[in-house]
């Protein structure tokens, strides 16, 4: 995988692999500038788009059956009392949040571990399986899940950039081997088109498996940039947009799928399951 970043003093470099190995780009990128502009419009108008669903969908004018849902996967237990319910109080939240780490280090370069602490967590409290000892904390309150959040950040230990595709991949199975429990990547060759990775999508959710998405753009105003996230639910409607329910920052959200795709399929990024 690789990265693009900034240096504070305006320079553009390609950060390549593990070692971290940097090329200075910054002539090569200046010369590309309205090749990106471009790409970069495209994920700008694919989301301007998508509003426009949103607010078509919320208009008092509009019925809300007016778009229909022709195609839909979620896990057993996606809603927010049955995925992962975090307790503080009278409040649920809907999985964990990086901001609850305790440095602004492990809050910055913490969705990775956030997103394989969901994914484990929901594994254990599958009745009747093997998979309790991924989860061994008593309850489910926000000190407990930290605790939990804390264990995996361990395992990660992100880097500057965050977490890479394979380093996520790795650690969740050597964490969930070493609690006797081992999880096993599901992977596949197909080329990463929309229709194979919403495939992909509904494989993992129809198995009951929490599927995690990593959007890796650099920079720009979408939300959801250099990113770990927990996929919930799917849904293609009848104008052919696509949504997932995710579980970010804590919270149940509804994002689309073609944004995220338009933007990963650009800068990359990628998904992975377990079984």
């Amino acid at each position: 995988m690789r990265y693009v970043i900034k240096s504070n003093d305006g320079k553009y470099f390609e950060l390549e692999g593990r070692n971290g190995n940097t090329t200075d780009i910054t002539q090569e990128f200046k010369e590309s500038q309205k090749r990106l502009m471009k790409i970069y419009s495209r994920v700008v108008k694919a989301k301007e788009k998508s509003q426009i669903a949103i607010n078509t969908m919320n208009s008092t004018n509009t019925s809300t059956n007016a778009l229909s849902v022709i195609e839909s996967a979620k896990l057993i237990n996606s809603s927010i009392s049955n995925f992962v319910p975090v307790y503080e109080g009278t409040t649920i939240y809907y999985g964990g949040d990086q901001a609850w780490y305790d440095t602004e280090t492990k809050k910055n370069r913490g969705c990775g571990p956030v997103a394989a602490a969901n994914i484990t967590c929901y594994f254990a409290r599958k009745p009747g399986t093997t998979w309790d000892a991924l989860y061994s904390l008593r309850n489910l309150s926000k000190t407990s899940f930290i605790s939990h959040m804390d264990t995996l950040y361990s395992y990660i230990n992100p880097g500057l950039l965050g977490t890479w595709w394979g380093k996520f991949v790795e650690s969740v199975e050597k964490f969930s081997s070493d609690r006797g429990a081992p999880l096993r990547r599901v992977v596949n060759n197909w080329d990463f088109t929309l229709t194979n990775t919403s495939t992909y999508i509904k494989n993992g959710l129809n198995n009951d498996s929490p599927v995690a998405m990593l959007n890796m753009q650099p920079f720009g105003d979408y939300e959801y940039k250099a990113h770990w996230m927990t996929i919930t639910e799917y849904y293609r409607y009848s104008d052919g947009t696509r949504w997932v329910t995710v579980s970010t920052w804590g919270e149940r959200r509804s994002i689309s799928y073609d944004v995220w795709f338009e933007s990963t399929s650009t800068w990359g990024g990628g998904l992975i399951y377990f079984e």
